[in-house]
């Protein structure tokens, strides 16, 4: 048997075996937990620092867009737009320390951040110091850009036009930033239908056909010396609302939707005055003509005026194109509906400017009437980048501190209407009826009359894309379709597109406000260089 000596050795042994193996145990706990602590605040770090990166580039587009040169303003400038738009940035006690450069065009916004730790405060490491820097192309290089937006009758329906207001203004702020006013960023509005409104108040502009040089302004008159303009200031309780009509198309000519500079030399280059005319009315035997077919939807006058000495036999025998032909019948009259302004009841066009508010009142000033003509919308889309005539606030095309940018937006397909059977062929719009093709559109007939709309759009989009005469800096056009569709609008507005990949499809309306956003963002990122 072992002796008290050699028990109480053993015990010894024991206890200095346990006291071993706690030491073990306390350092691997230690090891784990700073492990542990590593990987938590790692992470939070991490997370911590992609949050401020986003923000020092988002902060950077601020200042650059901002058109301010102090260098204290600047920086107020940078901390109040990541203050506003990150605030869960900061941790208390933990600023964000800002530097700003600014060389030549470049704005060089460069953040710093004390993160406190958690975990790792266990082994006296207490902050991670974490950096994020931007290199932004200051915008007095400047950006244009025109929006060129369905405001059709089909845009009423589900919250469409409420969702595309949304969606543009979010753009708009996105673009323009915390300025209210800049010298770098223009943005124009260009709403369609059937037509476009370009603005009662151009009622003088030499650039409209206002005393009938143009052949279109007469084809609705038998009367040689009257035209639409005449027209409108004949009638008692109505003025023009600005809605004009698509020049002459033909073979060698795409007056319709190019920008060639218009003159009273070339009068097919005037843009007519919109114009749709009354339609024969349902009376004195119109309706048991040959040609009345389904009838006509845009009848807002009588016939003939009630002071007017013409016999009921008279009437009675006159042809439903004189009756509709008829100049009398507008001089002294109340119109009643859309009248002459009929399918294109939508607000006007906003040239570009640098003035955030009017962009924004323009959007929310929209109005959904009418049919479906692309090519209108694109062609004048184009002519308010261009910087000649009709609108002259876009630079020239060679302007190297500049770049243009179209964003074209449809729910739907080009839509003339529906064929009806009366000697017009058609609803009237941009292009009148179809019955007027081959002077409109150099077409003696029409089988199917939204792929002559498609072929103008098409010819438009080629047009804008072709319009600055330089490969390397061309007009940018996006396109989006919006809704449900056939697969036919989305070919032609993808094709429309600089390239595929700046078309869009948005099936709802949160999906629309989606890609407004993504788009403004790449434009936004054309500036980015780090």
């Amino acid at each position: 048997m072992p002796n008290s000596t050699q028990l109480r050795s053993a015990a010894r042994f024991l206890q200095d075996a346990r006291g071993n193996v706690a030491v073990i145990f306390g350092l691997a706990c230690l090891t784990l937990t700073t492990g542990a602590g590593i990987a938590v605040d790692f992470s939070r770090g991490a997370h911590q620092q992609t949050a401020l990166a986003s923000a020092v580039d988002a902060a950077a587009l601020a200042v650059a867009s901002s058109g301010q040169t102090d260098q204290t303003v600047l920086e107020q400038l940078a901390a109040d737009y990541i203050e506003k738009n990150f605030p869960d940035l900061k941790y208390p006690g933990s600023d964000i320390d800002l530097d700003i450069e600014i060389t030549d065009n470049l704005v060089r916004l460069t953040a710093r951040q004390v993160m406190p730790t958690t975990i790792l405060r266990t082994v006296n490491i207490e902050t991670m110091d974490l950096q994020a820097f931007a290199e932004v192309t200051r915008r007095a290089s400047g950006l244009e850009v025109v929006l060129v937006l369905d405001n059709t009758g089909s845009m009423n329906s589900g919250g469409k036009l409420a969702s595309l207001k949304t969606a543009a203004t979010e753009l708009t702020n996105i673009l323009f930033g915390d300025s209210t006013v800049s010298s770098a960023v223009k943005v124009g509005v260009v709403p369609f239908s059937a037509s476009v409104n370009v603005g009662p108040q151009y009622t003088s502009a030499t650039w409209l056909d206002h005393t009938g040089l143009n052949p279109i302004s007469h084809l609705h008159f038998s009367d040689a010396t009257k035209h639409n303009s005449w027209a409108w200031l004949q009638l008692a309780n109505m003025d023009w609302n600005g809605c004009v009509e698509q020049r002459k198309a033909g073979a060698t000519i795409d007056y319709d939707v190019d920008d060639t500079t218009p003159t009273t030399g070339t009068p097919d280059t005037l843009f007519p005055i919109y114009f749709a005319p009354d339609e024969p009315t349902n009376s004195n035997n119109a309706s048991s003509k040959s040609g009345w077919g389904s009838g006509f939807p845009n009848s807002y006058l009588s016939d003939w005026r009630s002071n007017e000495s013409v016999s009921s036999t008279t009437k009675s025998n006159t042809s439903l194109s004189d009756r509709q032909r008829r100049h009398q019948k507008y001089e002294g009259t109340s119109p009643t509906g859309a009248g002459p302004a009929y399918q294109c009841k939508i607000g006007p066009i906003t040239p570009l400017t640098g003035t955030k508010q009017t962009v924004l009142d323009a959007i929310d000033d929209m109005i959904a009437d009418g049919g479906t003509n692309i090519a209108s919308g694109v062609g004048w889309g184009l002519r308010v980048l261009s910087p000649t005539v009709p609108f002259t606030e876009g630079t020239a095309y060679n302007d190297e501190d500049w770049n243009k940018v179209m964003i074209v937006m449809t729910d739907g397909e080009n839509d003339w209407g529906s064929a009806l059977t009366n000697m017009n062929n058609s609803y009237y719009g941009g292009y009148g009826y179809t019955s007027q093709s081959l002077t409109r559109l150099g077409i003696s007939f029409i089988s199917n009359r939204d792929a002559v709309y498609n072929a103008r759009t098409a010819v438009a989009c080629d047009k804008v894309k072709a319009a600055s005469g330089d490969p390397e800096k061309p007009i940018v056009v996006y396109t989006i379709t919006f809704g449900s569709l056939a697969s036919g609008a989305g070919s032609l507005m993808q094709a429309c597109a600089t390239d595929p990949e700046k078309y869009f499809h948005a099936p709802s309306n949160a999906d629309l406000q989606t890609v407004f956003t993504d788009i403004a963002t790449q434009i936004s990122d054309l500036y980015l260089s780090q």
